[in-house]
């Protein structure tokens, strides 16, 4: 049975500017992991997605409790510094991983953080 990710987007500029939007990504699956990332020193964690496809992949959405660059998401060499959520869909995941089987997540900061992933697939 088909599923869907439902999402809004609200930004606004201390001068005024906004953009906003909402929308549906049709899936047919959906994966959710949550996940503790222990504070500095801790070796850096692979997370295994197993997804080896991403161009099934149709929506990711990752969000850590700390947005302040401490916490480094990086797949298939490309590494993100969280300073807020990262939401990729349609081909701009391609732009952040060729292959998601695992996701290695680092945490510099003093405190640790929660690490929230969302993942809406299409299985063909």
């Amino acid at each position: 049975m088909p599923d869907s990710i439902s999402w809004s987007f609200n930004a606004a500029g201390s001068s005024g500017g906004t953009s906003k939007d909402t929308g549906k990504v049709a899936v047919d699956a959906i994966l959710t992991a949550h996940r503790t990332v222990a504070k500095a020193p801790a070796a850096a964690e692979g997370l295994k997605l197993q997804l080896d496809t991403p161009a099934k992949v149709a929506f990711l959405a990752i969000t850590s409790s700390a947005n302040d660059g401490t916490v480094k998401i990086k797949a298939t060499g490309t590494e993100v510094a969280m300073k807020g959520p990262l939401i990729l869909y349609g081909d701009a995941i391609g732009l952040f991983a060729t292959d998601l089987t695992t996701l290695t997540v680092k945490n510099t900061g003093t405190e640790a953080a929660e690490l929230s992933i969302l993942v809406g697939l299409n299985l063909v």
